[in-house]
């Protein structure tokens, strides 16, 4: 069951990235996918091994749905906020912006209550404080990704 649910929720980001406004071309996005989701993995797995503040349980289900979330569903979140944020809409880009923190937050608090993952030492600041931390850090990404391709002469969109 909680792989299912980890399914929906990748599932339900995969059908929202295709539906949104692209501001990133194809090749663009797989940078800032890959670069985000290695920068997550790293980031997990130094609060897992070396603080143990977020312990993954037991269980082939557990880890399979940890794997969905961190390796599918959270990077393709913040890939979907930095092609809104590209925007030159001021307010679509704040609104997406508080928006994906408060849902990366409350995704992170659902493993917990589901029971994928266990937090000690760990509250909801910490939560939103690391969705800042990854969300400005994509959002740089696209930045860069975007005046580099200008620089060079070509144009993305």
């Amino acid at each position: 069951m909680l792989v299912a649910i980890s399914l929906f929720i990748a599932w339900f980001v995969v059908i929202l990235l295709g539906i949104i406004p692209k501001k990133l071309s194809e090749i663009e996005m797989l940078f800032v996918y890959l670069v985000t989701c290695s920068v997550i993995i790293i980031v997990f797995a130094y609060i897992n091994l070396n603080f143990k503040n977020i312990v993954i349980g037991a269980g082939a289900d557990k880890q399979i749905s940890i794997q969905i979330y961190r390796l599918i569903a959270e990077p393709l979140i913040l890939l979907i906020e930095s092609n809104l944020f590209l925007s030159a809409n001021k307010f679509i880009r704040w609104t997406s912006t508080i928006t994906t923190i408060l849902l990366l937050s409350l995704l992170r608090q659902g493993l917990a209550w589901i029971g994928i993952v266990t937090f000690r030492n760990w509250n909801l600041l910490y939560s939103i404080l690391l969705a800042i931390g990854f969300v400005v850090f994509s959002q740089f990404m696209a930045w860069l990704i975007v005046n580099v391709g200008r620089k060079e002469g070509r144009l993305t969109s």
